[in-house]
């Protein structure tokens, strides 16, 4: 396998190394990179003045037949690509079966991984297949595929918060229930009993939390059921795009052009933090990102 100093890589401008993500503890100047590899990113940089490209990991060939003398460097292994902030995607070596043979270079991103049906990448050891490869498929995502690569995101974080306030709910739940047929046989009695008291109950853990579960119930969409009104909405440099629970485009609108009740929904949940429920508006999963309740039909 061939490879050159990862010192001799232009344009260094967009090419970092992670220090988080890589093994920084040995002299990066002895660090090589595969020849395959470092024409991939020494022509992609220079045709495409948005893209960088952050190392992500370094690795040491392991001691196999002699194999550590041959190669007793460190060899850049896992790249990172981005479009401006916007991560495209990742370039890695695909070690050959024997560790001596030519590398191939492995190209792995969301659109390549939903064409494979095996590895959900795509690896070669040929300049042109890989050049080819990366500009089909190592873009920035459309308006459409963000918005639902976030609706995925935030549906989840809605449910794992859903399924939260569910458990803290269930000792309430268990406790009503163990005692609902005792209270039913002595109905009576409790009655008067919550009549003289005024029917007031003064505890606040228990309002609180009730308080929390039904917002969060009242709010995160349920793809099993039909009756839960709600949409998810995406706006970005001056776009917005609206889509149902299922992903699919019902709206879009610029954003100086908002219906007035859609844009007093959409600004109360720009005031809020990322990843809360406000009642009777929806959920902001982050500042571009919100669920919002009701009929979109009824917002325009």
């Amino acid at each position: 396998m061939e490879s050159i100093e990862l010192s001799k890589i232009y344009p260094r401008d967009r090419l970092s190394i992670n220090p988080n993500g890589a093994n920084m503890h040995h002299d990066i100047s002895l660090s090589k990179i595969p020849d395959m590899l470092a024409y991939l990113i020494e022509t992609k940089l220079n045709s495409n003045p948005t893209h960088k490209m952050v190392i992500e990991r370094f690795d040491q060939r392991p001691h196999r037949d002699g194999y550590r003398a041959l190669y007793p460097h460190w060899l850049v292994t896992s790249v990172e690509v981005y479009a401006y902030n916007e991560y495209i995607g990742s370039l890695g070596v695909e070690p050959s079966a024997d560790l001596r043979s030519t590398f191939k270079i492995r190209l792995r991103n969301r659109a390549i991984g939903e064409i494979m049906v095996r590895n959900g990448y795509i690896a070669s050891g040929k300049a042109n297949t890989l050049s080819a490869t990366y500009d089909k498929f190592f873009r920035p995502a459309t308006a459409i595929v963000k918005a639902n690569l976030l609706r995925q995101k935030a549906h989840q974080a809605m449910h794992n918060e859903n399924r939260t306030q569910e458990e803290k709910q269930r000792p309430v739940t268990a406790f009503v229930k163990s005692l609902t047929n005792h209270i039913m046989e002595n109905f009576d009695k409790y009655k008067e009993i919550a009549i003289s008291n005024g029917g007031s109950y003064n505890h606040d853990t228990l309002p609180l939390l009730h308080s929390h579960y039904t917002l969060v119930n009242s709010i995160a969409p349920n793809l099993k059921t039909t009756n839960k009104d709600g949409f998810y909405f995406y706006a970005s440099d001056g776009f917005c795009l609206a889509t149902n629970l299922q992903g699919l485009k019902i709206g879009a609108h610029y954003a100086n052009t908002l219906p007035k009740k859609l844009a007093a929904k959409v600004g109360m949940l720009k005031l809020a933090d990322d990843k809360t429920f406000v009642r009777n508006v929806g959920y902001r999963q982050q500042q571009d990102f919100f669920y919002i309740t009701g009929d979109y039909n009824e917002y325009t």
